[in-house]
């Protein structure tokens, strides 16, 4: 594979997190050990009203799989006829990214979970939330704390047009926003420069999430990846470098019509936004200088002006070079409650060692076909520079192999037969993946992205990883099994046993899916499940 570090940022940082990967895990290792105190496990504001949120939740979302188009045309399913109330706002809020259970024991590292994963569960993203004037609560910006399910408010008063022209997307029928920053210290006073990887990836995990609850729950939503970076962190007091908003999802009870806000500078709009600096309990600043090589690529990644807005990523996914091997058939109608598999939801134990045992073809084909859907977004709605492999161990009736995802419409193309047992050990040897059900790839390639984004590129193309990676962790719960998202696979292993050596095409994640052994970790760990 011919990706050598280009003279921009972005192709360089690439280059680092992934063929560098070691040097980059030495050196946090290194930095550890002088490291400052770690962030709070939530962000908590200080002296700011606060509102409560119902302290009662059903346990009922909706249809697991109502976000996914081919789906929802199968069974002439709609979105956007359910308002943005009170109730609504409140379980979009909590399943999106609320704290769902607390392990206790005597080897429990990582004690507060929420309902996406997290890199050694340092759950760096904080939401926030945007309501108009005639909203489920008076219109401002908010902040949810999800340690104690209660939005604090930050920002009151109209701030739409304000707010439109930063997105560059009129928000005509917009009902409300939620907006996914990342408080980078969180993840990198653990990985420090290494941290943006997973900082981006897990942005888009609660992208990913907040779609699936959004499509539940019969709103529509769309994914506002390009926009003016400083107004828009203005707008929640966030200083953009500590902490910044790296996506925004626009929430509607129809899709949007109307027309785009005339183009602006973002140092213009920022004129008009007056400063606010709430007080935060627990801060811990963010080591600039052992972080620097991704604070540069961030910064140069930062949007300055509306006027080349919307930006659309063409096509370059490949051509299929044969029929797919597996057909996809009708998408049955399956009774699944998202509520209930975000609730057991799990990554599984501290060791991830599944038990062998094979899972259905239905089960397998459904929990994979649907991952690359097309999403309402500003940059083109579909993962055209994402491709998903999955290594198949142990599917009943499936020969195991190598198969690629065609489209949710289409099916499988087997791309290597055989078992990989061997292969899979060698490109993760932490982890038991050659037991697993199926390990899926998630597969990029930035150079067409960055054509059209910019220094931006690296941020987007991960939270689209992010994002799919999320659906692979949701649907695996839907069907009994737990799913485990991994950066520190063997990337050249991976390649290889994909057929991708010789090809531009990266590797973004690993998610190794399996049912967990019964009783793992269980005289060490209990799992309390937190349902308000």
């Amino acid at each position: 594979m011919d990706l050598q570090p280009h003279g921009d940022a972005g192709f360089r940082y690439l280059w680092q997190s992934y063929y560098g990967l070691a040097e980059l895990l030495h050196a946090a290792q290194v930095a550890r050990k002088a490291q400052l105190p770690t962030a709070a496990p939530g962000k908590l504001y200080q002296g700011l009203p606060v509102a409560a949120l119902p302290a009662q939740l059903p346990l009922v979302l909706g249809d697991a799989f109502a976000t996914f188009p081919t789906y929802r045309a199968a069974h002439a399913l709609s979105v956007g006829d359910a308002p943005l109330d009170r109730e609504r706002l409140t379980q979009l809020l909590y399943y999106t990214y609320g704290v769902c259970r607390h392990d206790v024991g005597t080897q429990v590292e990582w004690p507060i979970h929420r309902v996406v994963p997290s890199a050694r569960c340092r759950f760096p993203v904080e939401l926030y939330l945007w309501l108009p004037e005639a909203g489920a609560a008076p219109g401002g910006f908010y902040h949810y704390d999800g340690l104690h399910h209660q939005l604090v408010r930050l920002r009151d008063g109209d701030h739409t047009a304000v707010l439109s022209r930063g997105l560059a997307h009129s928000l005509q029928g917009c009902t409300g926003a939620l907006l996914i920053a990342t408080m980078f210290n969180k993840t990198a006073s653990y990985y420090f420069d290494f941290a943006y990887r997973l900082c981006t990836q897990e942005a888009g995990v609660v992208v990913g999430n907040s779609l699936l609850v959004a499509g539940a729950l019969g709103i529509v939503a769309r994914v506002c990846y390009d926009f003016l970076d400083a107004p828009i962190n203005r707008l929640l007091g966030l200083d953009g470098v500590e902490e910044a908003v790296l996506a925004v999802v626009t929430l509607h009870r129809e899709p949007d019509a109307g027309a785009r806000p005339i183009p602006c500078a973002a140092d213009a709009l920022c004129a008009e936004i007056a400063p606010i600096s709430p007080a935060v309990q627990g801060y811990v600043p963010l080591d600039r200088e052992r972080c620097a090589q991704f604070l540069t690529l961030d910064r140069l990644a930062r949007l300055e002006h509306t006027a080349a807005l919307p930006r659309q990523v063409a096509g370059s996914r490949p051509a299929p070079s044969a029929p797919p091997t597996i057909s996809f058939g009708l998408p049955p109608m399956l009774p699944h409650d998202l509520a209930a598999a975000l609730h057991t939801r799990s990554s599984g134990d501290a060791f991830f060692q599944p038990q062998a045992v094979p899972t259905t073809r239905d089960q397998a084909l459904e929990l994979v076909r649907y991952v690359l859907e097309p999403v309402d977004d500003d940059i083109g709605g579909t993962f055209s520079g994402l491709r998903l492999f999955a290594v198949l161990n142990s599917v009943a009736d499936v020969p195991p192999g190598v198969y690629e995802l065609e489209s949710a419409a289409a099916g499988l193309r087997l791309v290597r037969n055989g078992q990989f047992a061997e292969a899979l050990r060698r490109a993760q040897p932490m982890m038991r993946c050659d037991t697993a059900t199926m390990v899926c790839y998630i597969v990029g390639e930035y150079a067409p992205l960055t054509a059209a984004l910019g220094e931006r590129a690296y941020r987007v193309l991960q939270m689209q990883a992010g994002l799919i990676a999320e659906r692979l962790c949701v649907l695996s719960a839907v069907f009994g099994m737990v799913a485990r998202c991994s950066d520190s696979y063997s990337l050249d292993s991976v390649l290889s046993m994909l057929g991708l050596s010789e090809s531009t095409w990266l590797p973004l994640i690993q998610v190794a899916i399996g049912h967990e052994i019964p009783g793992c970790g269980g005289a060490e760990r209990y799992r309390l499940l937190i349902r308000f």
